[in-house]
């Protein structure tokens, strides 16, 4: 009976353990090692906590504190900061036994680069054999840029927003390059050479994706949009309820604007929500937890996924224009710079050039 109660009371230690360990402050995946922080504006810092434990960050001579509330997340906003080179943050709390040292932070220029596999498109064709650039043994060799960071996010679509995400910053070298977005790497090069300051690149690109893939629930609510919204929510309210079918009586398959929905009924059931070309997956999944981290502006390299159909290059500028709009928004940093690489010209329907126009 004693040795029953005893392992009872153990398991009961060994779980509450657990849960503190669990619960001890967890900065997003942004703050860590080798950041990038915007200069010249407030800096939001967050991450995940126990509810009610306090948590401090101390960075460049400042220090502020904040409560985890009762979902479990933290958030304080540094004052505006100057560029600057190499230093470390601290973040602690009250509950967690040992603060968090974040070591090599720049503070200079950040920008976020999304799109489709035109922003994944690396800078050498070793990472990925539809990239590479032209001159990338040239390029590599002269990539010695300490300067340059890029973090590049793991893949993700979600049908509800995430609030952290996967990845890492990475100091441009030639080692480390070759894995880099293309046009995200050159425009930090050119930009770290004009500005001499640290640039750091968020990489948050998915290969094929349309834009209505990456913008909000609330902005997909607009009357022109929602009914792209609503056949997905059918979809995957379909999909949950019965996900082995049968598929006969499953509603039909939402399509991206370019194309008219199916007219046969479904015949094989899939989950809606991994399809990146349906509406708020890949923001859900790999915006929302990065907003608000602050930034310069983005730049958006996509189109090509709209291969035909009159409706799609009717609205495609309209459904840029929400986005837009609605990352300014939600960032609240105001009418930030919102730079969209336009498409090549070439005889390719998907690179049509009605979207270039729009």
């Amino acid at each position: 009976m004693r040795k029953n109660v005893f392992i009872v009371c153990f398991l009961a230690g060994l779980s509450f353990g657990v849960g503190r360990l669990s619960a001890a402050v967890k900065p997003n995946a942004l703050f860590s090692d080798h950041m990038v922080l915007q200069s010249g504006m407030a800096v939001p810092v967050w991450g995940a906590a126990a509810p009610g434990e306090k948590v401090t960050v101390a960075f460049a001579g400042q220090q502020f504190s904040a409560t985890a509330g009762a979902d479990g997340l933290w958030r304080v906003t540094l004052a505006s900061l100057k560029a600057s080179a190499a230093s470390e943050m601290t973040i602690s709390g009250d509950r967690t036994p040992a603060p968090i040292v974040i070591k090599d932070v720049l503070v200079g220029e950040v920008w976020l680069g999304s799109g489709q596999s035109n922003m994944q498109f690396t800078v050498s064709k070793a990472r990925a054999a539809f990239a590479g650039l032209t001159n990338e043994a040239e390029e590599i060799a002269a990539a010695n840029y300490p300067k340059i960071r890029m973090f590049t996010v793991k893949g993700l679509k979600s049908y509800e927003p995430k609030t952290d995400v996967s990845g890492e910053w990475l100091v441009c070298s030639p080692e480390t390059v070759p894995g880099f977005s293309a046009v995200g790497y050159l425009f930090a090069r050119d930009l770290q050479r004009e500005l001499n300051v640290p640039v750091g690149i968020i990489t948050s690109a998915a290969g094929a994706s349309c834009a209505e893939a990456w913008i909000s629930r609330e902005a997909m609510m607009d009357p022109k949009l929602k009914w792209m919204l609503d056949s997905l929510d059918a979809s995957v309210e379909y999909f949950r309820r019965k996900p082995q079918g049968p598929a006969a009586d499953a509603p039909l398959h939402p399509t991206p604007i370019n194309k008219p929905r199916a007219a046969g009924p479904v015949t094989s059931l899939r989950d809606p929500v991994q399809d990146q070309h349906f509406p708020t997956v890949q923001f859900n999944g790999m915006i929302n937890p990065i907003i608000p981290y602050a930034i310069r502006g983005a730049l958006w390299y996509q189109g090509e996924s709209i291969i035909g159909g009159t409706r799609g290059l009717n609205l495609y500028g309209y459904v840029m224009k929400t986005l837009i709009n609605d990352w300014r928004q939600r960032w609240g940093e105001g009418d930030f710079a919102f730079l969209e690489v336009q498409l090549p010209g070439q005889e390719n329907i998907s690179n049509n050039p009605r979207i270039r126009e729009e």
